[in-house]
């Protein structure tokens, strides 16, 4: 019986090369593994988290998901520690554009706009305490 062992996501860019410099400059992620000069796909990691980034021919292709239904991330990885990573990524220039804050759905996170538009969520579960 197979198991997964993994997931990324897939963000989609028009510009490779500047998406991976955004990414390992202002997120702190760091380039697994990219492909063609100048790139077209790379692979990119964070603790073991990766993300996908493939490239378009034209901007109009790229539809970030809060284009859609506002408030939804276009990939999310989950943190431990989501107030330092957050503070790590504000200090980095990282675009904030969901603050740290409680979410309706139970987690407390925060969300991060990449230069195509797309959120990126970084959300720490909190532990129901009803009853206690």
């Amino acid at each position: 019986m197979s198991r997964l062992t993994g997931q990324a996501s897939v963000l989609i860019t028009t510009d490779c090369a500047r998406a991976l410099a955004e990414r390992t400059k202002k997120l702190g992620f760091e380039t697994a593994a990219q492909f063609d000069n100048p790139p077209s796909f790379a692979i990119i990691e964070h603790d073991g988290c990766r993300v996908m980034i493939g490239g378009a021919k034209a901007a109009h292709q790229i539809m970030p998901c809060w284009k859609l239904r506002p408030g939804l991330w276009n990939a999310c990885s989950w943190v431990r520690d989501v107030a330092a990573l957050y503070a790590e990524m504000k200090q980095r220039g990282a675009i904030i554009d969901c603050g740290l804050e409680v979410q309706p759905c139970g987690v407390r996170g925060f969300g991060v706009r990449d230069p195509d538009g797309h959120d990126i969520g970084f959300p720490h579960a909190i532990e129901n305490t009803a009853g206690a």
